[in-house]
């Protein structure tokens, strides 16, 4: 807990830094400490700054965020960990300006200079271990724009899946080739990907707080991938961990071979429209599913109310209300939005607008 001392003229070293700047880094790496854990250091965030150059550091063993306090400025060196919830505290109820944070001995002082400001608050810090990044041979390096970051986050990141049983379709995958890479996530019976690798080099999984992380700092960044390491490099910000190997379900590898039955531009909001009304008329299934009919013919695209064992198998396919609501949510009213029936695989469908594809299931 932290505690009220008296001031010490015998500071080793010490750090100065904006407090709004400090609040939003330790706000940013919040998605990486982890709520329970059976190694205590990893509820604590490392404080390094070496002649006023200062970082954040924050592990849960997964994943490594590093975040550069590019308008930090003092003297001698700073290594030592706080807690991250008594540094929250301390940071937090700090007015407004330049933090003063000294090192005497293992103890850290924390000092806003005002003029109601007569106490410091201090804690003891710990001695952390370094974190050693392997190096491995090269296999991807691709820039991404604060703008490509925040889509992933905003609207993959939604249709992950929760099932415990498959934790690497819990992050967002990634697929790449020589020349391209795409980000993609599915629960099972909604795939969205913003490109689709035919033949991809390899599938691998990165949890969704990287991109939560990445997402709250506004930045662009480089990705790279090498054998068992992905990082994201921006300008103050620097994120990594090791690789989750895995699949796509057999929906994805098999796209190449899928043929289009029939195409349609989408009439976003009518068709969000006349779904969501028939909410309130569909009986749900044992599963708790909202089976509607989405028909297509020459005149366009509709949607019916039908029973959950109605079988249509030509002209329309069975979906699930709710899943067709979350999938038309993703574009806006005046989306320039293709809808796609394919053949094979029990007839999914795909929407597709300039930003990504999203695969639907039926319901079975």
């Amino acid at each position: 807990m932290p505690f009220n001392f008296a001031i010490k003229s015998s500071a080793e070293a010490s750090v100065s830094i904006s407090t709004t700047v400090l609040a939003n880094y330790i706000s940013a790496i919040n998605p990486i400490i982890p709520k329970k854990t059976t190694i205590p250091i990893l509820k604590f965030v490392r404080i390094n700054a070496v002649d006023g150059k200062g970082y954040l550091t924050a592990t849960d063993s997964d994943c490594f965020a590093e975040l550069n306090v590019s308008d930090a400025n003092g003297k001698g060196t700073i290594d030592l960990a706080v807690e991250y919830s008594t540094l929250n505290s301390i940071v937090s109820k700090a007015p407004n300006g330049m933090m003063l944070i000294e090192r005497t001995g293992n103890n850290l002082s924390f000092k806003v200079n005002c003029k109601d400001c007569g106490t410091v608050v201090g804690v003891s810090g710990k001695e952390c271990p370094s974190m050693i990044i392997p190096r491995d041979t090269m296999l991807l390096k691709k820039n991404f724009t604060a703008f490509d970051v925040k889509f992933v986050d905003k609207y993959l990141a939604p249709f992950s899946s929760d099932d415990k049983q498959y934790p690497t379709l819990s992050g967002i995958l990634l697929s790449y080739d020589d020349s391209h890479s795409g980000f993609a996530t599915t629960n099972r019976t909604m795939l969205v990907c913003t490109e689709f690798i035919k033949e991809p080099k390899a599938i691998c999984s990165i949890p969704l707080k990287v991109f939560k992380i990445l997402a709250s700092l506004d930045v662009d960044v480089t990705m790279g991938v090498q054998k068992s390491l992905y990082y994201f490099d921006g300008k103050y910000v620097s994120v990594y961990g090791r690789l989750i190997g895995g699949a796509y379900p057999q929906t994805y590898n098999s796209l190449p071979l899928i043929s289009v039955e029939h195409e349609y531009k989408v009439d976003v909001a009518s068709l969000r429209d006349a779904t969501q009304k028939l909410l309130s008329v569909v009986s749900p299934t044992s599963k708790g599913l909202y089976p509607v009919m989405l028909t297509y013919d020459d005149s366009g695209l509709g949607v019916i109310a039908v029973p959950e064992d109605y079988e249509f198998n030509k002209g329309g396919v069975k979906l699930d209300a709710n899943r067709l609501l979350e999938t038309l949510a993703r574009f806006d009213d005046h989306s320039d939005v293709t809808f796609q029936s394919v053949g094979i695989l029990e007839r999914p469908t795909m929407w597709i607008d300039s930003r990504a594809t999203t695969l639907l299931m039926p319901l079975r």
